[in-house]
């Protein structure tokens, strides 16, 4: 009986321990995957804008973490605009800032040149990650 005890003890301790590092490595795999699916959304809208010749601007909604590819359809078909919330399943992130000459929203011109520099800041618990626009050439520079 003294053995399942301590057995049930030590186990409760290993487990106290483990936890913190598990929440820390669960959060920054969800700003990671928040972070990807940004990354892989905007260089969709600059290939959009240069395969149809036209514009795309990408909002970002930081109250609720969401953004909107504006001229896009949705995926499924059913909405007029393609729309992400990270805030969802599977990612639980946030979306911290976004600015790009004062304002939150970046437009691909019809030769996938975005209108200004900017970054967007996705976080996960205390994990950020920083994603630079770059006006220069490609649109999207990988972090």
């Amino acid at each position: 009986m003294i053995d399942t005890i301590v057995t049930v003890l030590i186990l409760g301790i290993l487990a106290a321990v483990a936890l913190p590092q598990f929440t820390g490595a669960l959060h920054a795999c969800r700003r990671d995957a928040a972070a990807n699916r940004v990354i892989s959304d905007l260089k969709f809208a600059r290939k959009h804008a240069i395969a149809t010749s036209s514009s795309v601007a990408v909002q970002f909604q930081l109250a609720s973490s969401t953004y909107e590819l504006t001229g896009v359809p949705g995926l499924n078909g059913a909405t007029p605009n393609y729309e992400v919330d990270l805030s969802a399943y599977p990612y639980g992130a946030s979306i911290e800032s976004a600015s790009f000459g004062g304002d939150s929203v970046v437009i691909f011109d019809f030769n996938g040149i975005p209108d200004s520099r900017g970054s967007i800041v996705v976080s996960s618990g205390t994990h950020k990650k920083t994603i630079p626009i770059d006006d220069l050439t490609t649109g999207v520079t990988l972090p």
